[in-house]
């Protein structure tokens, strides 16, 4: 995932505790099909959509959401004058931890809308993408997360459907609390 390096973040999993929140978790799905992941996610956060919002943008300072980002900065644009995101990630799945560089193309079609789209020529994924959409509720944000990715290397075979999911599960709680702070 993940562009916003966000989404594909979202989709690895760290094994940390993740207590007292303010946000509520509507839904949260992860699913595996063949080498593909996807993650769907629907949470309310207190903290108003112009603050949400920047903080999903402000991609120098992604590492402050989630242990898991190592480092994210913003490249100049490309050619065509996109937006291209760095990230590099070290998600663990059970004992198993791995570096991954992820390289993304961002777009804001609507208001509080960003779609991330891998480059995967230059990441170690074969595919990503993910789709952001903010919406004020109440003094808040609800905040709708889609995305898919595949790696681009072989995932361990020790790990499981089961694992890798309950992994993006806590991976997802830990970056809400993240955009909570």
């Amino acid at each position: 995932m993940i562009f916003k390096p966000l989404p594909l973040l979202l989709l690895f999993g760290l094994l940390t505790t993740v207590d007292a929140r303010a946000f509520e978790i509507r839904s949260l799905e992860t699913k595996r099909v063949d080498k593909r992941f996807t993650i769907s996610l629907t949470a309310r956060l207190e903290r108003p959509v112009d603050v949400v919002y920047g903080r999903l943008t402000s991609y120098d300072q992604l590492s402050q959401l989630s242990a898991s980002i190592e480092e994210s900065r913003q490249l100049k644009a490309d050619e065509a004058g996109e937006v291209i995101v760095y990230t590099r990630v070290r998600p663990c799945v059970l004992f198993v931890c791995k570096t991954v560089r992820i390289f993304e193309t961002i777009s804001y079609p609507a208001q509080y809308q960003i779609v991330a789209t891998v480059i995967p020529a230059r990441s170690e994924l074969a595919y990503g993408s993910a789709h952001w959409t903010l919406m004020a509720e109440g003094d808040g944000t609800l905040l709708n997360y889609e995305s898919e990715i595949e790696p681009g290397f072989d995932m361990f075979p020790l790990i499981g459907p089961a694992a890798a999911s309950y992994s993006m599960k806590k991976q997802a709680k830990e970056f809400l609390k993240g955009l909570e702070q």
